[in-house]
């Protein structure tokens, strides 16, 4: 049973921000909420594309006036407003560290009156996750700081918009699939942009459900 509360968690680079976004602008209705809680010093953030998501219907909820734009660990209120919407589509966007997933502790105990998924995004170019091990240590210390269980694994390899090969992104469903299988955790998905897509063999991609997505996030150095 889908659930319309999804939290997006993943370590610096992995692209949460990226899938938060996708996942929100593929959601109907009139009550679709993104909440950025992204605020450890967050490099990429939802409240960025306020206005295209407002554009299409999806409401952010982010601190208002100058406080949007700023470099502070401000946490709205009206997210724990917004998760007492039993009819609201939520989905957070919050830091993949120990610090991010503190911030994210506090609404463990409203999150966990409904069915939720809590959604680890893989980036295997990212030294901290690069191997088995070490994501299942970062993903165990979100679990902890959060009080909450990661409920699935999206794979998402990738230099934010440089090109990768072929091999790394079977490189990258391999490990994702061995700690799904070490932690009992489901491989949900494998996230592969429209450009890469198109010179990638859909036989090195994984059955998963496949998520062919448009970039919205590059690094100010890509032209």
């Amino acid at each position: 049973m889908e659930s319309n509360r999804i939290i997006v968690t993943g370590h610096y680079g992995s692209g949460k921000t990226e899938y938060a976004l996708h996942e929100a602008l593929q959601k109907e209705g009139s009550q679709i909420y993104l909440c950025d809680l992204d605020v450890i010093n967050p490099y990429f953030r939802s409240r960025d594309y306020k206005e295209e998501l407002e554009v299409n219907g999806v409401n952010l909820v982010a601190p208002k006036g100058d406080l949007m734009k700023a470099d502070l660990p401000i946490v709205t209120g009206e997210v724990a407003m917004r998760l007492n919407e039993k009819d609201a589509t939520v989905i957070i966007d919050v830091g993949g560290d120990e610090d991010g997933a503190t911030v994210l502790g506090q609404f463990a105990p409203v999150i966990e009156e409904m069915p939720y998924e809590f959604l680890f995004i893989a980036n295997m170019n990212r030294p901290s996750v690069a191997t088995a091990e070490k994501m299942i240590s970062v993903i165990r210390a979100i679990e902890l700081n959060s009080r909450l269980h990661v409920t699935g694994i999206i794979h998402n390899t990738h230099l934010c918009g440089e090109a990768v090969t072929s091999e790394e992104i079977h490189h990258g469903e391999t490990v994702c699939q061995e700690v799904s299988k070490k932690l009992g955790v489901p491989l949900v998905a494998t996230m592969i942009e429209e450009e890469l897509y198109k010179e990638i063999s859909e036989s090195l991609i994984a059955k998963e459900q496949l998520i062919i997505f448009k970039r919205r996030l590059r690094s100010p150095w890509y032209v």
